[in-house]
């Protein structure tokens, strides 16, 4: 079996090996615990960091990226979503409730980031370098983020990084969740947003009323507008001669 030593020098000894340091620090930290296969993590190492490339996190990608889930805000529609982009239920909000996402953006403020901090967090509980959690999808990143063991962190590497249904429990993921459902309904704002004017403000809403309601009010009237003639032609009568036999049929 690979000693720790072997498997450093056999990720290091290539030019430009730009993670080299954090798979060193994970190798050593895997020393006399036996929780990974040393070869399996050689193997896995080569792939992601071949001979003389030095590949960032930022470049990591995944096969068939786009996968059609439920919508989180909306579970009777469907959405196709990137679970390894940098906000995807921004994604599942505007495609799934556009109307409400547009006043959001208007009225709300730059919408919630998947971390308070943005995109990733400025650091991990395991010393990983934040970039490695692109390789997860969104809803393992909190959990891995928080997880104390870089072995830890490379097993739900391993374990999650191509499902895209993986999840993690975790505090950070529910805040997530809760801020960007609230920045949807009004009831979080971006606490960096300039305020909105009044007339802003109800220039969005009216644009989200006629996206909901438009075409409905636009029906009712078309149906009611023989009765609201006859009843005009009836007030109308009545006010002249005093003298009416039923709405549409006043006495002449």
């Amino acid at each position: 079996m690979l000693t720790t030593s072997e498997i450093v020098k056999a990720v290091t000894s290539t030019r430009g090996g730009g993670n080299a340091g954090s798979l060193a620090f994970l190798a050593r930290r895997e020393r006399g615990k036996g929780t990974v296969k040393q070869t399996a993590f050689l193997k896995d190492a080569q792939q992601q960091h071949p001979v003389g490339t030095a590949p960032t996190a930022q470049a990591y990608d995944h096969p068939n990226r786009a996968v059609t889930q439920r919508s989180t805000f909306a579970p009777e529609k469907t959405i196709t979503l990137d679970p390894w982009s940098a906000n995807p239920l921004l994604d599942d909000a505007e495609q799934a409730q556009p109307a409400l996402a547009a006043v959001a953006h208007t009225s709300n403020g730059e919408p919630p980031t998947l971390f308070e901090s943005g995109p990733l967090p400025p650091f991990t509980a395991s010393g990983v370098d934040p970039q490695h959690l692109t390789r997860l999808p969104f809803r393992t990143r909190h959990a891995a983020a928080t997880e104390s063991s870089p072995a830890a962190v490379l097993r739900m590497v391993e374990t999650h990084g191509p499902n895209p249904d993986a999840q993690a429990p975790s505090p950070g993921l529910d805040e997530y969740r809760n801020r960007m459902s609230g920045w949807l309904r009004g009831t979080w704002t971006n606490p960096n947003a300039p305020a909105v004017d009044a007339s802003t403000r109800a220039a969005a809403e009216g644009d989200l009323y006629d996206s909901m309601f438009g075409a409905s009010d636009a029906a009712t009237a078309a149906k009611r507008a023989p009765m609201n003639a006859a009843a005009a032609d009836f007030a109308a009568q009545r006010a002249k001669t005093g003298k009416y036999s039923g709405i549409g049929k006043a006495q002449r």
